[in-house]
């Protein structure tokens, strides 16, 4: 479902943690975008979040970044401190989806999208 949803959109780039699993959530997308997933350390898990925030500010814009539950969380705060606002409630269960809108004024707005549940069929 996310990789449907973001593929209605022109995706610049796909840059993951190393983590396995990170990886296997952006191959999807990758597929539908037929993009190559990049892979940068400064996504880790327990990683800087100074690191994180750096990669937030030089990527493209339309770039979809993949990374831990310990530093999704860390990185949205920074940026909620620096005065982007949530537009949302917030979700931070594996699976979901922050969608950031930057500007020239830097991060302005944050949605967040709730993780696919499985069909209960």
């Amino acid at each position: 479902m996310i990789a449907k949803e973001l593929g209605k959109h022109k995706i610049a780039n796909l840059i993951s943690s190393p983590a396995t699993r990170c990886v296997q959530t952006l191959e999807p997308i990758s597929k539908l975008a037929k993009l190559k997933i990049k892979i940068d350390e400064r996504l880790v898990e327990h990683g800087d979040i100074e690191d994180m925030i750096e990669i937030v500010e030089d990527v493209a814009d339309s770039s979809v970044l993949s990374s831990h539950g310990d530093m999704i969380p860390e990185l949205i705060k920074a940026l909620v401190r620096r005065g982007m606002k949530i537009e949302s409630k917030p979700d931070w269960r594996k699976g979901s989806v922050w969608a950031i809108e930057r500007t020239n004024r830097g991060f302005e707005t944050a949605v967040a999208w709730p993780a696919p549940q499985p069909d209960n069929e």
